[in-house]
Parts: structure tokens; C-alpha cells; sequence
């Protein structure tokens, strides 16, 4: 997929789209909708806004004076009956995990089926890993979002379940800690956990809990590789590695860094 420009009109499409789909999981007190489809009109066809007796149903949402009805629900056209989201797991139910996959590349020269196969290796099926080759300067990736909206659509109905958003290594996300904070934030509003299979260090990372040490932590030496990009490097010699340990970055200066180099 080529590099899309990231305009307001699909960052607001964006926003739009996931205020709809909260305000969906309700069914409507006035018109009688059922959840998973919008408001409908007196005339028969899908309202214009939603009705306020829904809207105010969720938080966020409560205080606006009026909520709008994207276009992708087909306002004005005749009303048909939307799908349901998936039934709410019981308190008593058990647990499990279930995993969305994200791909990405920068360039279409690139090869994105080598973190395709890792995905589908890691036991998710096809249809719930997205892809797109778009770069990260691309604030908007529809591919991104969709897999977002997916995860947060399964936590919403299934709350006792841990949903994971697995990628191949975090610079697959973003490289700016900005952006990488921001990621953090979302998941842990919406409680869902980030995986990486490959990268510094591998392993399932819960924003909650002592995962948002390590997830701020990645983000500072992304923002620093993105930094020195073409700088000068030291001479040849043994790596120099960050220990992390229960959380703590033991080597955090460049002094101690160096101290590591053997000579």
C-alpha cells in the first residue's frame, strides 16, 4: 500500500467511527434500534445524529449536544437492521487469549511476509492480522486503526478475556516516544495488552502493570535511534547492551555505557 497523506477529514472519519461504535453497543430507548445498528428516523431511514437518550450512555460522550452519524452508517438512506456484536462473556466463563496481528512496512519495496508468517506462527488466524505498507510518518494508518477497533470491539464483549495486539517488534508501532506513550495510554483505556515476538526483549507487556516501565523505556531508545540516524559510531567493539532488571534500567548514562567496553 502506498504512503496516504494524513489529512483532518481521516483523522475526524477516524473518531467519528469509533463514537459510533460505542455508542452502538446500546440499543436506543427512542427509536428502538438494537445494538450494533444506528439510530433510525420516523421516515424509516438511518437519523442523522443519534438520539440523546443513547448517546448519553456513554461517559465520554454524555455532555455533547448532539452526536453525529457518520457516513459510513449511510445517513438519510433506508434503515436496515445492523450485526449485533457478539454476546457478552458470562462472569462465571473462562478466560483465554485472543491475539490481533499487525504488519507494517515503510516502502512497497519492502517484505512485509516475513512478519506475516511470524503472525500466523504465533497461532492468529488470517483474518484477524492486518497489513499495510505505510511509514510511520503517516499519523493515520487505516490498517493500524482497524486493527484497534477490532480489539477494543472483542474486550467491549468479552471483558474476561485477555486481547492482545501482537506485532513482530515495537518499531512496527511507531518510533517517536510520543507516539509510543500515546499507544500505551490507549491500551491501557481500553485494557487490552501488547505483544512483541522479536526486538530487545520479546514477551507480552501489560500497560497496567510493570509492562509501562519497559514500554517507556522502548519508546526512549526508539526516539534515540530515530535521533542518530547517520550519526558517527563508536569504533568496532563488543556490544554495548542496557541490562533490565524487574523493570529498572541499570546502565542509563552514556558514562556507563562506556564503562561496559571491555579495554
Amino acid at each position: 500500500m502506498a504512503d496516504l497523506p494524513a489529512t483532518p477529514e481521516s483523522a475526524a472519519g477516524a473518531a467519528a467511527g469509533r463514537d459510533a461504535d460505542e455508542m452502538e453497543r446500546h440499543p436506543c430507548p427512542r427509536c428502538g434500534a438494537d445494538p450494533g445498528s444506528p439510530c433510525r428516523s420516523r421516515s424509516g431511514a438511518v437519523a442523522g445524529t443519534y438520539h440523546t437518550g443513547r448517546f448519553t450512555k456513554v461517559p465520554r460522550l454524555a455532555k455533547l449536544l448532539r452526536a453525529q452519524t457518520p457516513a459510513d452508517r449511510g445517513p438519510g438512506q433506508p434503515w436496515r437492521p445492523g450485526t449485533p456484536p457478539p454476546a457478552p462473556i458470562p462472569d462465571s466463563g473462562p478466560t483465554a487469549d485472543i491475539r490481533i496481528g499487525y504488519a507494517r512496512c515503510s516502502t512497497l519495496t519492502q517484505e512485509l511476509q516475513s512478519q506475516l508468517d511470524a503472525l500466523a506462527a504465533h497461532d492468529i488466524p488470517r483474518d484477524k492480522i492486518f497489513s499495510e505498507k505505510i511509514s510511520t510518518r503517516v499519523r493515520v494508518r487505516p490498517q493500524f486503526e482497524a486493527a484497534l477497533a477490532l480489539a477494543r470491539q472483542i474486550k467491549a464483549h468479552a471483558p474476561h478475556c485477555r486481547v492482545i495486539l501482537t506485532v513482530y517488534e515495537m518499531k512496527r508501532l511507531g518510533r517517536d516516544a510520543a507516539e509510543l506513550t500515546a499507544l500505551a495510554d490507549h491500551l491501557t483505556a481500553h485494557g487490552l495488552v501488547l505483544e512483541m515476538l522479536a526486538g530487545p526483549l520479546p514477551g507480552i507487556y501489560d500497560p497496567t502493570g510493570p509492562g509501562r516501565i519497559l514500554f517507556g523505556f522502548f519508546a526512549a531508545m526508539a526516539e534515540t535511534e530515530r535521533e542518530n540516524w547517520g550519526a558517527p559510531r563508536l569504533p568496532d567493539s563488543p556490544s554495548i547492551r542496557m541490562d533490565v532488571w524487574k523493570g529498572e534500567v541499570i546502565a542509563s548514562t552514556e558514562e556507563e555505557l562506556l564503562s561496559r567496553i571491555p579495554g
